[in-house]
């Protein structure tokens, strides 16, 4: 988990946690509780976080969650280092806690169509056929690393190394960037909570540099 204090102006905290790595809830818990936010901006579409909160966070029981081979390998590997729930333990306690504690949630991420002429956009057919290439690859032969956070970052970078998924990456960024700081310029407290690989990025797009930074989990 790290996590980032960007003085802004606006200011706002910026959260990255390692998909699914149960580890990585108690650290995030006290940097919220530390921060006390008015607004969890989360980095998911508009209809991810309706799943999350119908399925996970206000049913009653948790639904199965049936992963693709290449997520399968991917917790896998992530179990090496401990505890993994799926389909993500630390966005799904996050939203519980906004519950919890009456704090507004908002996704940032774009919705699905969005997100798909997007990805139509900047990727292409012949990067999508790298990236399933690399995908593969990166399920038979995981990335090694020493910690979740390292594997993390490795991973991310052995699937999505090429230019074109470089600039995809970077225009969905900007979407959520510019939606975080819509609400912090409205005067909202913002904590924006974001899968750990996409964390330079959105840091780099936000302020570069930020004054304080923990690194935990």
């Amino acid at each position: 988990m790290i996590a980032a204090r960007l003085r802004g102006p606006p200011e706002l905290l910026l959260l990255g946690v390692v998909r699914g790595v149960v580890a990585e809830v108690a650290p995030m818990l006290e940097e919220l509780h530390r921060y006390h936010p008015t607004r969890l901006a989360i980095a998911i579409g508009p209809e991810e976080l309706t799943s999350y909160t119908e399925q996970f966070v206000n049913g009653s029981t948790e639904p199965v969650a049936p992963l693709l081979p290449t997520e399968t390998a991917e917790v896998l590997a992530l179990a090496k280092f401990g505890e993994v729930r799926v389909p993500h333990a630390p966005f799904i306690t996050a939203l519980r806690w906004a519950s919890e504690n009456g704090v507004a949630v908002a996704p940032v991420d774009p919705d699905e169509e969005e997100y798909s002429n997007l990805f139509a956009e900047k990727i292409g057919y012949w990067e999508l056929v790298r990236r399933t290439v690399r995908e593969r690859g990166a399920a038979r032969a995981p990335p090694k690393a020493g910690s979740v956070d390292e594997f993390a970052l490795r991973w991310s970078e052995q699937v999505g190394h090429g230019r074109a998924s470089r600039r995809f990456e970077s225009a969905r960024s900007e979407r959520t960037v510019a939606a975080a700081r819509t609400l912090a310029q409205r005067g909202e407290r913002v904590a924006l909570l974001a899968d750990r690989e996409r964390i330079p990025e959105l840091e780099r797009q936000l302020s570069g540099e930020p004054t304080n930074s923990r690194r935990g989990g």
